[in-house]
């Protein structure tokens, strides 16, 4: 059951890097290519704590923590560019909130898998899981419907007609 659930968290890892580096409903001037940076290292930790990529290595944790990393910081500069051009608006206190609250739930999760994966180290346990999931948070502000396509004065999207 473990390994099924982070073979699924790398899946929607992966369709959230697709999301992201394409620009989903917001459009392709969205298009944040970095995230595919930590899907490729979300992806190594997962093949590690299978046991398929070098399992009795430890380098490997480390070598997919790096890449995280250094996705997470090239992903991040992308996306301050787009909002200091203004082209997605800047995350909020609720989006703060959901992150810090996925963040706290990918540790408890990774703490809670860790006795049931002895020979991986736990820091490689908790980025398999915390990658993904934070990968999610992110694609959800490429699927929403960008504010200027909505009808004026509305906050909602438009209902159609029924035709009779």
């Amino acid at each position: 059951m473990t390994d099924a659930l982070l073979g699924t968290l790398a899946l929607i890892g992966l369709g959230s890097a697709f999301i992201l580096a394409r620009g989903g409903r917001t459009g392709p001037q969205t298009a944040n290519p970095w995230w595919f940076a930590l899907s490729a290292a979300n992806i190594i930790l997962t093949l590690h704590v299978f046991g398929v990529l070098l399992p009795d290595t430890a380098a490997v944790g480390w070598v997919g923590v790096s890449i995280a990393l250094v996705g997470f910081g090239l992903a991040g500069l992308r996306e301050l560019n787009l909002w200091s051009n203004q082209i997605l608006p800047r995350p909020g206190n609720r989006e703060f909130l959901m992150e810090v609250v996925l963040i706290f739930t990918g540790v408890v999760t990774a703490n809670v898998m860790a006795p049931l994966l002895p020979e991986v180290e736990q820091f490689t346990i908790i980025a398999t899981v915390l990658i993904p999931l934070i990968m999610i948070r992110w694609a959800s502000t490429r699927l929403k419907v960008p504010h200027e396509a909505q009808p004026e004065g509305s906050t909602r999207p438009a209902r159609r007609r029924r035709r009779t």
